[in-house]
Formats: structure tokens, sequence, C-alpha cells
């Protein structure tokens, strides 16, 4: 009588008899191991791929049986790739439910299993190899982590299976709120703050955003909102609100304004990327000593945003400058204009004569402002720091900085003996650190 064994009962004697570890060899030192290489990172709604590597400590066994395990609330299988040919006998990829927790592991509630394995032993003929690719769709519910795990079906006698197993981070995409340009405020003056909005991914059709701008009432207070988005705008700069529930978890800001966009057809804000919100108006107190106060901070906290997101405040803090070199109140500082005013006002020059033809056309401030400004400013005028603000020093070092020039050119014969900041680093710094903000 002939006794006839199918292939897949020849296959599953084969495992017995060669993959399964003799009890009398468990504690054999030699181990094969499996592991998820490059140390991957998901984006939830998008897809990953795991790379599956494996080592051993010898380069020709027999083989390899292989589940790799996962959520699939988390990911779902797309594709499997890149599946190495060698000896390979089982190479089904259908998600199989791993009602049996052959992981140990109550998390993940699904597998797909491989299998190699070597009539002559030589699987699979290196020390390490790559197994296999997966590629999973995430799942836009999924948590922030999810483990991707191995167990074995079957291994080679006087082998252990050392199951590296990875804990998958899923990242969600942001919605970026900050402030745009880096803003000064002089005291005594109005400053005006850009708040630019950005994605993590690009993408500008979502339903929406809502979140507080938090600041200190004691040094800056609100104006105006103005150049608000319109587009599917329903709270447009409301307040300023006292913040009693400290949203942004920050004790040095005191009251918040409020805004939000939400649209019905889920294509906000349908605009390029990065794109800016809103202007902001605040006038800067007369009364902040800026020797012990430098900065304020314009704080963001979240009110709603897109499922599937995370709200990502960039906070700022805003410095606060006791003057600048805008004498004349137009935001800027020209050599011909507010250059000019600092030297005739260090040459003693007061009144009409100050301000004659000096005055930017664009300027808001009369002449008798353009004085007050000037006074206020000779805080900062003295450039060289020996005690005085000197036209032939201090003047003549912002008229060359307000026509361009730098280095030695900047300082040279404009430097007071008497100075202790004397180096073109520090003059530079110093000049530039008192540009008015645009």
């Amino acid at each position: 009588m002939t006794i006839q064994i199918s292939a897949k009962n020849w296959l599953q004697a084969f495992f017995i008899l060669v993959l399964i570890p003799l009890s009398s060899l468990a504690n054999s030192a030699n181990t094969q191991t499996v592991s998820v290489l490059d140390n991957p990172v998901a984006l939830i709604g998008q897809q990953v791929d795991i790379v599956v590597g494996y080592s051993a400590d010898d380069s020709t066994t027999t083989g390899l049986g292989l589940r790799i395990h996962y959520d699939s609330n988390a990911v779902s299988l797309a594709h499997v790739y890149n599946l190495l040919s060698q000896d390979l006998i089982d190479g089904d990829s259908t998600p199989v439910a791993d009602s049996s927790d052959l992981d140990g592991d109550a998390s993940t509630d699904t597998y797909v299993d491989f299998a190699w394995a070597s009539l002559f032993g030589n699987w699979p003929g290196s020390t390490s190899t790559e197994l296999v690719r997966l590629r999973f769709d995430v799942s836009g519910r999924a948590p922030e982590f999810t483990n991707i795990n191995f167990s074995s079906s079957s291994h080679p006698a006087g082998f252990s299976f050392e199951p590296a197993n990875y804990t998958l981070e899923i990242e969600r995409p942001k919605q970026i709120i900050s402030v745009l340009d880096n803003p000064v405020g002089v005291k005594g003056n109005q400053t005006s703050i850009d708040i630019g909005y950005n994605t993590s991914d690009g993408n500008n059709q979502l339903p929406g955003l809502g979140f507080h701008l938090h600041y200190n009432s004691d040094i800056i207070s609100f104006i105006e909102a103005v150049d608000i988005l319109p587009e599917d705008l329903i709270v447009g700069a409301e307040g300023p609100f006292p913040d009693s529930q400290n949203y942004d978890d920050n004790g040095s800001t005191d009251q918040y304004i409020s805004l939000g966009w939400a649209s019905l057809y889920g294509n906000w804000p349908n605009v390029a990327l990065p794109a800016k919100l809103l202007t902001i108006n605040f006038a800067v107190s007369e009364t902040v000593d800026t020797e012990t106060i430098n900065s304020t901070m314009i704080n963001f906290s979240k009110i709603s945003i897109a499922q599937g997101y995370v709200f990502e405040p960039v906070n700022y803090g805003l410095e606060i400058l006791s003057a600048t070199w805008d004498f004349d109140g137009n935001n800027e500082a020209d050599a011909l204009t507010d250059g000019l005013i600092l030297l005739r006002y260090a040459f003693g020059l007061r009144g009409e004569t100050l301000t004659n033809d000096v005055i930017a056309a664009d300027a808001p401030l009369t002449p008798v402002q353009v004085e007050e400004s000037i006074n206020k400013a000779l805080v900062i005028a003295d450039i060289d720091n020996d005690g005085e603000v000197d036209a032939l020093t201090d003047g003549l070092l912002l008229l060359r900085y307000l026509f361009g020039l730098e280095g030695e050119s900047l300082v040279n014969g404009a430097v007071s003996y008497e100075g202790t900041r004397v180096s073109i680093e520090e003059i530079q710094e110093h000049l530039q650190k008192h540009m008015p903000s645009l």
C-alpha cells in the first residue's frame, strides 16, 4: 500500500521535525531577532511603511515562521511588498483575527503571517536581512501610539526567537498660529501685530479654527483688529475678556481676544498657506519701565480645531523698547529724515530749525510732536554709551547706518574715546535693535 502525503502535510511535518526547537536545546544562546527598521513615524489619515528586519547569530538556519501583529482599529493593511523570496513557503498576507492573543498583547487584534523553510539549512544566507515591507493606512481615529508586535509560529532547533516589538508613534497634523515678522513694541506708541496661520500638512480645506489671543493689559492695551480674513468669519476679534480661566496657562497674561472661523463646506481658509489672519493694534503703556520689563508675551490657546488635528500655538515674546530711530512716526527710519533730525538735535537745533524740510511726507506727527519724540529717544541715542549724545559721534553713527554703511566704514572716527559701546558688533547690534518694525 502506498501512502500519499499532501504538500501541506509535508510542510507541517517539516516544521515539526526541523524548525521547532528541541527541549534539550531550549537554553541555546543562538537567537533569531525580528524588528522594525528605520524608526518610522505615522501621520494620522495617511499611509506608513513598516520595514521588518531580521538578524541572527548564524546566517544558515532552516527558516522561520513569523506573525506580525497590529491593532486594526489604528491601522489597516494596504499592501505587502519586498517580501523575501528565498525559501518562502507561505506568503499569504491575508489578515487573521488574533483571537488567541498569540503575542500576549491585548491591544493588537490582527496579524499576518509568513514562513520560510530551507531544505538544506542555508536560510537566509546572511546574519541580517530585510524580510518584508508592510504599508498601512492610518485611521483618522488612531491613538497617539500603537504597537507592531512579532510572534513565531516556528523557529529552528537550537535557536530562541527574540521579538523586538515596536511602538509606532502616530502624529496628528497641526493647525499652527503664530506672530509674523518679529514686531516690537515701543513705550508710549502703537504697535501692529500680524497673526499668521499654517498647517503642517499644507491642507487649506478644513472646517475652521477658533482661538484666544492672550496678552498682559498692564503693558499693552487692545485698540482694534483690522484686515481680518473674511472667509467664514464667525467671531471677529471679540473682547477683550478677563482671562480668569487662565486658558493659556500663563499667569503673566490677564486678558484675551476671541476669534473664530467655521466653514459649512469644510474648505477654510481656502487661500494659499501660510496666510495672515488679521492685524491687531496695541498701545504700549507710557508707564512701562523698560529697565525692568523688556518683553511681554503674546500667547494663543485653543477654542476649537479641525477633527484629527492638534493646535500648535507659537507664543511670542514681544520686545518692549524705550524708543526707535523713527522720530517722525512713519514706521520707517530714513537717513535724510530721522538721521538728519538726530544730527540737528545733537548740534543744538530746536523748534522749526530742527524739523524744517526733514519730516517725511507720510509722517503723522507735527514738528512739535517730532521734537517730543526725539526727547523720548534720548535714552537710546547715546550710541557709543559715553554718557552724552554728540553730533559727531552718535549723530554720525546713526546717519551712516541709515545710509547703509557697515563695518569699519560705520564707526571710523565716530566713536568716543570715553565710550563703553565701541566695537563694530556692539554698535551695529544697538542700532539694529532700535530700528522700527514694519
